[in-house]
């Protein structure tokens, strides 16, 4: 058996990725799924925050847990011995403060069932990111029934909206 060069596997490491994705543009590197699966998991814990009806929130929540859980397998078991687990931080300078370019208040009013609606179209379209079948289903029929609950206060919240017009300028 021929002898490996510890300077060509330490190499070979650094520049494994850059070497498949030149010569192999449509390939995917198997265990960026399941970092990629982690992050949608805590995109779907964020939404479930913004989900009015408690039961469907915390059905969301229940299933950002489990998109969690299945991820966070993978990943473990995607490590290799000798891969750095964070790269390396690089300080960046302070951002200076951005000031609100809007003077006062804002002149509509919220709509919570839009907003339900937003979430729901959020929740598919992450459905649509996943790996998992199981999960793409469970994201798609969490979000139908979203919108199915808001469906009904739809019409009500845009007549009671409360938006009133501007007022006219005045001609000098």
């Amino acid at each position: 058996m021929a002898k490996t060069n510890k300077r060509f596997i330490s190499d070979w490491r650094k520049v494994k990725s850059l070497f498949i994705t030149h010569f192999i543009p449509n390939w995917e590197d198997p265990g960026w799924g399941h970092f990629g699966e982690l992050a949608l998991a805590d995109a779907v814990k964020q939404l479930s925050k913004l989900v009015t009806d408690k039961k469907l929130s915390r059905k969301v929540f229940v299933l950002s847990q489990k998109m969690s859980k299945e991820a966070s397998a993978g990943i473990i078991n995607g490590w290799e011995e000798g891969d750095d687990i964070c790269p390396p931080w690089r300080q960046f300078p302070p951002f200076p403060p951005v000031p609100d370019p809007w003077p006062g208040p804002y002149p509509w009013k919220e709509i919570t069932s839009a907003e339900q609606i937003q979430v729901a179209n959020i929740l598919t379209q992450i459905s649509g990111l996943t790996i998992s079948k199981e999960f793409n289903q469970a994201l798609k029929s969490v979000a139908a029934e979203v919108v199915r609950g808001v469906a009904n206060r739809l019409a009500d919240d845009f007549e009671r909206c409360g938006t009133v017009p501007r007022p006219k300028p005045r001609v000098r």
